[in-house]
Protein backbone atom coordinates (compact mmCIF):
# COMPACT_ATOMS: atom_id res chain seq x y z
CA UNK A 1 0.00 0.00 0.00
CA UNK A 2 2.83 2.51 0.75
CA UNK A 3 4.66 1.49 -2.30
CA UNK A 4 1.20 2.08 -4.44
CA UNK A 5 1.10 5.63 -2.66
CA UNK A 6 4.94 6.10 -3.44
CA UNK A 7 4.96 5.33 -6.76
CA UNK A 8 1.63 7.55 -7.61
CA UNK A 9 3.88 10.64 -6.16
CA UNK A 10 6.71 10.08 -8.57
CA UNK A 11 4.40 10.08 -11.32
CA UNK A 12 2.91 13.28 -10.36
CA UNK A 13 5.96 14.94 -9.81
CA UNK A 14 7.35 13.94 -13.23
CA UNK A 15 3.95 15.05 -14.91
CA UNK A 16 4.11 18.26 -13.27
CA UNK A 17 8.00 18.77 -14.07
CA UNK A 18 7.03 17.92 -17.89
CA UNK A 19 4.66 20.60 -18.05
CA UNK A 20 6.48 23.41 -16.60
CA UNK A 21 9.87 22.12 -19.32
CA UNK A 22 7.45 22.66 -22.49
CA UNK A 23 9.07 24.09 -24.84
CA UNK A 24 7.87 27.78 -26.82
CA UNK A 25 6.66 25.75 -29.61
CA UNK A 26 4.00 24.11 -27.92
CA UNK A 27 3.05 26.99 -25.69
CA UNK A 28 2.44 28.96 -29.29
CA UNK A 29 0.11 25.82 -30.39
CA UNK A 30 -1.93 26.26 -27.51
CA UNK A 31 -2.21 30.21 -26.98
CA UNK A 32 -2.80 30.37 -30.96
CA UNK A 33 -5.76 27.54 -29.87
CA UNK A 34 -7.08 28.88 -27.11
CA UNK A 35 -6.30 32.87 -27.90
CA UNK A 36 -3.41 33.68 -25.96
CA UNK A 37 -0.88 35.71 -27.08
CA UNK A 38 2.73 36.27 -25.79
CA UNK A 39 3.60 40.45 -26.86
CA UNK A 40 7.22 40.05 -26.99
CA UNK A 41 6.89 36.82 -28.48
CA UNK A 42 4.61 38.43 -31.48
CA UNK A 43 6.56 41.33 -32.18
CA UNK A 44 10.04 39.13 -32.36
CA UNK A 45 7.58 36.49 -34.98
CA UNK A 46 6.93 39.34 -37.22
CA UNK A 47 9.49 41.18 -37.82
CA UNK A 48 10.97 37.62 -38.75
CA UNK A 49 7.99 37.42 -40.99
CA UNK A 50 8.16 40.43 -42.34
CA UNK A 51 12.02 39.95 -43.64
CA UNK A 52 11.81 36.74 -44.87
CA UNK A 53 8.87 37.93 -47.07
CA UNK A 54 11.32 40.94 -48.11
CA UNK A 55 13.50 37.86 -49.17
CA UNK A 56 10.82 36.28 -51.04
CA UNK A 57 9.44 39.32 -52.68
CA UNK A 58 13.35 40.48 -54.15
CA UNK A 59 13.86 36.72 -54.74
CA UNK A 60 10.43 36.41 -56.97
CA UNK A 61 11.25 39.51 -58.70
CA UNK A 62 14.84 38.65 -59.74
CA UNK A 63 12.98 35.33 -61.03
CA UNK A 64 10.38 37.24 -62.90
CA UNK A 65 13.42 39.83 -64.45
CA UNK A 66 14.85 36.81 -65.65
CA UNK A 67 12.04 34.78 -67.20
CA UNK A 68 10.97 37.83 -69.01
CA UNK A 69 14.53 38.41 -70.53
CA UNK A 70 14.37 34.14 -71.79
CA UNK A 71 11.15 35.77 -72.97
CA UNK A 72 12.40 38.49 -75.16
CA UNK A 73 15.40 36.87 -76.19
CA UNK A 74 13.30 33.91 -77.55
CA UNK A 75 10.86 35.71 -79.16
CA UNK A 76 13.74 37.38 -80.95
CA UNK A 77 15.14 34.54 -81.34
CA UNK A 78 12.21 32.45 -83.12
CA UNK A 79 11.34 36.17 -85.45
CA UNK A 80 12.18 34.74 -89.45
CA UNK A 81 12.29 37.09 -92.11
CA UNK A 82 9.38 37.83 -94.16
CA UNK A 83 9.30 34.83 -96.76
CA UNK A 84 9.14 35.55 -100.62
CA UNK A 85 9.04 33.08 -104.03
CA UNK A 86 10.50 33.84 -107.39
CA UNK A 87 6.90 35.85 -108.06
CA UNK A 88 7.57 38.19 -105.30
CA UNK A 89 9.64 40.72 -106.95
CA UNK A 90 7.01 40.44 -110.35
CA UNK A 91 4.04 42.03 -107.63
CA UNK A 92 6.53 44.38 -105.89
CA UNK A 93 7.22 45.47 -109.97
CA UNK A 94 3.38 45.98 -110.44
CA UNK A 95 3.03 47.95 -106.92
CA UNK A 96 5.94 50.20 -108.38
CA UNK A 97 4.33 50.90 -111.68
CA UNK A 98 0.71 51.35 -110.43
CA UNK A 99 2.56 53.98 -107.34
CA UNK A 100 4.30 55.81 -110.21
CA UNK A 101 0.83 56.57 -112.57
CA UNK A 102 -0.74 57.20 -109.15
CA UNK A 103 1.89 59.75 -108.57
CA UNK A 104 1.42 61.14 -112.56
CA UNK A 105 -2.34 61.07 -112.30
CA UNK A 106 -2.04 63.49 -108.91
CA UNK A 107 0.35 65.71 -110.21
CA UNK A 108 -2.04 66.25 -113.41
CA UNK A 109 -5.05 66.93 -111.25
CA UNK A 110 -2.89 69.52 -109.38
CA UNK A 111 -2.07 71.18 -112.82
CA UNK A 112 -5.67 70.84 -113.89
CA UNK A 113 -6.80 72.88 -111.39
CA UNK A 114 -4.38 75.91 -111.72
CA UNK A 115 -5.01 75.90 -115.13
CA UNK A 116 -8.64 76.22 -114.77
CA UNK A 117 -8.21 78.79 -112.22
CA UNK A 118 -6.25 80.40 -114.09
CA UNK A 119 -8.29 80.48 -117.56
CA UNK A 120 -11.12 81.76 -115.62
CA UNK A 121 -9.10 84.54 -113.94
CA UNK A 122 -7.91 85.62 -117.49
CA UNK A 123 -11.20 84.87 -119.17
CA UNK A 124 -12.90 87.24 -116.77
CA UNK A 125 -10.38 90.00 -117.51
CA UNK A 126 -10.51 89.99 -121.08
CA UNK A 127 -14.84 90.32 -120.83
CA UNK A 128 -14.26 92.92 -118.12
CA UNK A 129 -11.63 94.75 -120.32
CA UNK A 130 -14.47 94.47 -123.56
CA UNK A 131 -17.37 95.47 -121.30
CA UNK A 132 -15.55 98.78 -120.33
CA UNK A 133 -14.75 99.20 -124.29
CA UNK A 134 -18.69 98.72 -125.30
CA UNK A 135 -19.41 100.99 -122.54
CA UNK A 136 -17.30 103.61 -123.87
CA UNK A 137 -18.50 103.07 -127.17
CA UNK A 138 -21.71 103.39 -126.66
CA UNK A 139 -21.62 106.45 -124.51
CA UNK A 140 -19.98 108.22 -127.94
CA UNK A 141 -16.25 109.17 -127.55
CA UNK A 142 -13.45 109.93 -129.97
CA UNK A 143 -12.40 108.17 -132.98
CA UNK A 144 -8.82 106.17 -131.88
CA UNK A 145 -9.19 107.18 -128.26
CA UNK A 146 -5.61 106.20 -126.75
CA UNK A 147 -7.82 105.06 -123.62
CA UNK A 148 -9.28 102.43 -125.84
CA UNK A 149 -6.60 101.85 -127.71
CA UNK A 150 -4.85 100.89 -124.37
CA UNK A 151 -8.05 98.62 -123.47
CA UNK A 152 -7.62 96.84 -126.44
CA UNK A 153 -4.11 96.27 -126.36
CA UNK A 154 -5.02 94.97 -122.29
CA UNK A 155 -8.02 92.82 -124.01
CA UNK A 156 -5.49 91.26 -126.62
CA UNK A 157 -2.78 90.69 -123.82
CA UNK A 158 -5.75 88.87 -122.39
CA UNK A 159 -6.52 86.35 -125.05
CA UNK A 160 -2.99 85.89 -125.81
CA UNK A 161 -3.01 84.40 -122.08
CA UNK A 162 -5.92 82.36 -122.54
CA UNK A 163 -4.80 81.15 -125.50
CA UNK A 164 -1.25 79.87 -124.18
CA UNK A 165 -3.45 78.27 -121.37
CA UNK A 166 -5.55 76.30 -124.01
CA UNK A 167 -2.14 75.03 -125.08
CA UNK A 168 -0.88 74.04 -121.71
CA UNK A 169 -4.54 72.43 -120.84
CA UNK A 170 -4.81 70.62 -124.51
CA UNK A 171 -0.69 69.22 -123.92
CA UNK A 172 -1.69 68.19 -120.07
CA UNK A 173 -5.17 66.28 -121.89
CA UNK A 174 -2.64 64.35 -124.16
CA UNK A 175 -0.46 63.37 -121.72
CA UNK A 176 -3.26 61.98 -119.17
CA UNK A 177 -4.66 60.18 -122.27
CA UNK A 178 -1.41 58.38 -122.60
CA UNK A 179 -1.95 57.37 -118.68
CA UNK A 180 -4.60 55.13 -120.31
CA UNK A 181 -2.45 52.87 -122.14
CA UNK A 182 -0.46 52.30 -119.05
CA UNK A 183 -2.93 51.50 -117.04
CA UNK A 184 -4.04 48.93 -119.91
CA UNK A 185 -0.71 47.64 -119.68
CA UNK A 186 -0.52 47.32 -116.25
CA UNK A 187 -3.83 45.73 -115.92
CA UNK A 188 -2.25 42.87 -118.59
CA UNK A 189 0.82 42.51 -116.83
CA UNK A 190 -0.88 41.54 -113.58
CA UNK A 191 -2.83 38.82 -115.30
CA UNK A 192 0.43 37.60 -116.60
CA UNK A 193 1.82 37.62 -112.78
CA UNK A 194 -1.49 35.55 -111.54
CA UNK A 195 -0.52 32.85 -114.12
CA UNK A 196 2.72 32.12 -112.75
CA UNK A 197 3.68 29.09 -110.82
CA UNK A 198 5.68 29.53 -107.48
CA UNK A 199 3.96 32.05 -105.89
CA UNK A 200 2.71 32.21 -102.17
CA UNK A 201 -0.45 32.83 -101.16
CA UNK A 202 0.36 36.36 -100.00
CA UNK A 203 1.81 37.04 -102.98
CA UNK A 204 -1.90 36.70 -104.66
CA UNK A 205 -3.32 38.56 -102.07
CA UNK A 206 -0.88 41.26 -102.78
CA UNK A 207 -1.65 41.29 -106.14
CA UNK A 208 -5.36 41.15 -105.97
CA UNK A 209 -5.25 44.68 -104.06
CA UNK A 210 -2.94 46.19 -106.67
CA UNK A 211 -5.36 45.12 -109.48
CA UNK A 212 -8.14 46.38 -107.17
CA UNK A 213 -6.79 49.69 -106.64
CA UNK A 214 -6.06 49.35 -110.68
CA UNK A 215 -9.47 49.34 -111.81
CA UNK A 216 -9.81 52.50 -109.13
CA UNK A 217 -7.08 54.17 -110.87
CA UNK A 218 -8.77 54.02 -113.92
CA UNK A 219 -12.09 55.43 -112.92
CA UNK A 220 -10.01 58.21 -112.23
CA UNK A 221 -7.93 58.44 -115.57
CA UNK A 222 -10.83 58.27 -117.51
CA UNK A 223 -12.78 61.26 -115.45
CA UNK A 224 -9.72 63.79 -115.40
CA UNK A 225 -9.10 63.16 -119.42
CA UNK A 226 -12.69 64.08 -119.72
CA UNK A 227 -12.51 67.10 -117.69
CA UNK A 228 -9.64 68.27 -119.04
CA UNK A 229 -10.12 68.23 -122.63
CA UNK A 230 -14.33 69.12 -122.20
CA UNK A 231 -12.38 72.18 -120.97
CA UNK A 232 -9.91 72.70 -123.52
CA UNK A 233 -12.89 72.19 -126.03
CA UNK A 234 -15.00 74.79 -124.42
CA UNK A 235 -11.95 77.33 -124.12
CA UNK A 236 -11.11 76.59 -127.65
CA UNK A 237 -14.07 77.29 -129.15
CA UNK A 238 -14.54 80.68 -127.25
CA UNK A 239 -11.19 81.59 -127.75
CA UNK A 240 -11.88 81.33 -131.72
CA UNK A 241 -15.15 83.26 -131.41
CA UNK A 242 -13.55 85.96 -129.56
CA UNK A 243 -10.58 86.66 -132.03
CA UNK A 244 -12.84 86.12 -135.09
CA UNK A 245 -15.01 88.73 -133.17
CA UNK A 246 -11.84 91.31 -131.66
CA UNK A 247 -11.54 92.76 -135.16
CA UNK A 248 -15.42 94.75 -134.59
CA UNK A 249 -14.15 95.94 -131.40
CA UNK A 250 -10.72 96.98 -133.16
CA UNK A 251 -12.90 98.40 -135.77
CA UNK A 252 -15.10 99.95 -133.67
CA UNK A 253 -12.57 101.60 -131.51
CA UNK A 254 -10.59 103.17 -135.10
CA UNK A 255 -14.16 104.51 -135.63
CA UNK A 256 -15.64 105.69 -132.14
CA UNK A 257 -18.26 104.04 -132.65
CA UNK A 258 -19.96 101.05 -131.84
CA UNK A 259 -20.64 97.99 -133.45
CA UNK A 260 -23.17 99.05 -136.44
CA UNK A 261 -23.64 102.93 -135.31
CA UNK A 262 -23.63 104.82 -138.13
CA UNK A 263 -21.42 102.84 -140.47
CA UNK A 264 -22.57 100.80 -142.73
CA UNK A 265 -23.41 96.85 -141.92
CA UNK A 266 -21.19 95.71 -145.24
CA UNK A 267 -18.33 97.91 -144.69
CA UNK A 268 -18.28 97.04 -140.69
CA UNK A 269 -18.30 93.32 -141.89
CA UNK A 270 -15.22 94.24 -144.45
CA UNK A 271 -13.81 95.51 -141.67
CA UNK A 272 -13.79 92.60 -139.64
CA UNK A 273 -12.69 90.62 -142.20
CA UNK A 274 -9.92 92.03 -143.09
CA UNK A 275 -8.50 92.50 -139.35
CA UNK A 276 -10.04 89.36 -137.72
CA UNK A 277 -8.04 86.61 -139.28
CA UNK A 278 -4.65 89.49 -138.77
CA UNK A 279 -5.76 89.55 -135.26
CA UNK A 280 -6.09 86.10 -134.55
CA UNK A 281 -2.66 85.16 -136.44
CA UNK A 282 -1.20 87.85 -134.33
CA UNK A 283 -2.62 86.34 -130.97
CA UNK A 284 -1.13 82.64 -132.27
CA UNK A 285 2.00 83.83 -133.07
CA UNK A 286 2.67 86.19 -129.98
CA UNK A 287 1.74 82.78 -127.84
CA UNK A 288 5.43 81.25 -129.05
CA UNK A 289 8.24 82.79 -126.95
CA UNK A 290 11.03 84.67 -128.93
CA UNK A 291 14.66 83.74 -128.76
CA UNK A 292 18.10 84.96 -129.40
CA UNK A 293 19.98 82.15 -131.68
CA UNK A 294 23.07 80.67 -130.91
CA UNK A 295 25.65 78.90 -132.66
CA UNK A 296 24.70 75.86 -131.26
CA UNK A 297 24.22 72.97 -133.70
CA UNK A 298 20.73 72.03 -134.44
CA UNK A 299 20.37 68.03 -134.17
CA UNK A 300 17.96 68.74 -137.42
CA UNK A 301 17.18 71.34 -139.89
CA UNK A 302 13.72 71.34 -141.85
CA UNK A 303 12.97 73.38 -144.38
CA UNK A 304 9.09 75.09 -144.85
CA UNK A 305 7.67 72.84 -147.67
CA UNK A 306 9.93 69.32 -147.30
CA UNK A 307 9.37 66.29 -145.89
CA UNK A 308 10.61 65.49 -142.69
CA UNK A 309 8.69 62.33 -141.20
CA UNK A 310 11.26 59.79 -141.29
CA UNK A 311 14.30 61.66 -140.89
CA UNK A 312 12.87 62.76 -137.29
CA UNK A 313 11.77 59.39 -136.28
CA UNK A 314 15.82 58.08 -136.83
CA UNK A 315 16.90 61.36 -134.77
CA UNK A 316 14.57 61.08 -132.16
CA UNK A 317 15.03 57.19 -131.94
CA UNK A 318 19.16 57.97 -132.32
CA UNK A 319 18.73 61.02 -129.40
CA UNK A 320 16.48 58.32 -127.24
CA UNK A 321 19.50 55.79 -127.40
CA UNK A 322 22.06 58.35 -126.19
CA UNK A 323 20.00 60.21 -123.82
CA UNK A 324 16.55 58.87 -122.95
CA UNK A 325 16.10 61.39 -121.10
CA UNK A 326 16.69 64.74 -123.54
CA UNK A 327 14.40 67.33 -124.32
CA UNK A 328 13.66 68.78 -127.87
CA UNK A 329 13.95 72.31 -128.39
CA UNK A 330 11.31 73.28 -131.72
CA UNK A 331 13.25 76.72 -133.53
CA UNK A 332 10.49 78.47 -135.84
CA UNK A 333 12.92 80.24 -137.44
CA UNK A 334 12.28 83.33 -139.77
CA UNK A 335 13.40 86.23 -141.93
CA UNK A 336 12.65 89.77 -141.51
CA UNK A 337 9.92 89.68 -144.15
CA UNK A 338 6.07 90.13 -143.67
CA UNK A 339 4.06 86.99 -142.95
CA UNK A 340 6.96 84.50 -142.92
CA UNK A 341 6.22 84.38 -138.98
CA UNK A 342 3.05 82.40 -139.26
CA UNK A 343 4.65 79.80 -141.58
CA UNK A 344 7.53 78.94 -139.59
CA UNK A 345 5.50 78.53 -136.68
CA UNK A 346 2.79 76.50 -138.53
CA UNK A 347 5.57 74.20 -139.82
CA UNK A 348 7.59 73.92 -135.88
CA UNK A 349 3.96 72.81 -134.56
CA UNK A 350 3.79 69.91 -137.06
CA UNK A 351 6.97 68.94 -136.43
CA UNK A 352 6.05 69.15 -132.50
CA UNK A 353 2.94 67.09 -133.42
CA UNK A 354 4.80 64.44 -135.08
CA UNK A 355 7.57 63.69 -131.73
CA UNK A 356 4.08 63.43 -130.01
CA UNK A 357 2.64 60.92 -132.18
CA UNK A 358 5.75 58.80 -131.97
CA UNK A 359 6.00 58.65 -128.38
CA UNK A 360 8.35 61.75 -127.46
CA UNK A 361 6.91 62.92 -123.89
CA UNK A 362 5.18 66.60 -124.63
CA UNK A 363 6.46 67.59 -121.69
CA UNK A 364 9.86 67.39 -122.87
CA UNK A 365 9.11 69.30 -126.09
CA UNK A 366 8.98 73.03 -125.93
CA UNK A 367 8.54 75.49 -129.42
CA UNK A 368 9.97 78.62 -129.69
CA UNK A 369 10.18 81.12 -132.71
CA UNK A 370 13.79 83.18 -133.36
CA UNK A 371 14.54 85.77 -136.29
CA UNK A 372 17.66 85.11 -138.97
CA UNK A 373 18.24 87.49 -141.70
CA UNK A 374 20.17 85.12 -143.51
CA UNK A 375 17.14 82.81 -144.09
CA UNK A 376 15.19 83.50 -146.96
CA UNK A 377 11.97 81.85 -146.18
CA UNK A 378 12.00 80.15 -142.88
CA UNK A 379 12.55 76.44 -141.76
CA UNK A 380 12.64 74.60 -138.27
CA UNK A 381 15.76 74.17 -136.57
CA UNK A 382 15.86 70.98 -133.54
CA UNK A 383 17.93 71.43 -130.65
CA UNK A 384 19.03 68.59 -128.29
CA UNK A 385 18.49 69.83 -124.23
Amino acid sequence: MVSFKKISLLALTVALFGCASANDADDDYFAGEYGYTDSASAQNGNAKKTKLEKVKSTEAKKEADVVAKDVVDTKIASSEPERKSAVTADVDRQAEIYNMIKTALEESRVRFSALRENARSRTADYFATVAEINARLQIGTTPGNPDLLDAQEKAVQSLTDIGAIIKEMKSLGADVNKQASLIAGLQNSITQVFSKTGALESDHENLKRIEDDTFTLQVVQRRLADEINSLADRQSTAFKIESDNFGNIAAAIRNGKPFGGLTRPERMQDAAKSIAPAAQEELEDNMIPTITLTQKRALMIIQLHSAYSDKLYEAAQATYEKRPNAKFEIVAVYPAKSGSVSQAVNKAKQVQDTLIEIGWPSDRISVVKAKDAKVKEGEVRIFVK
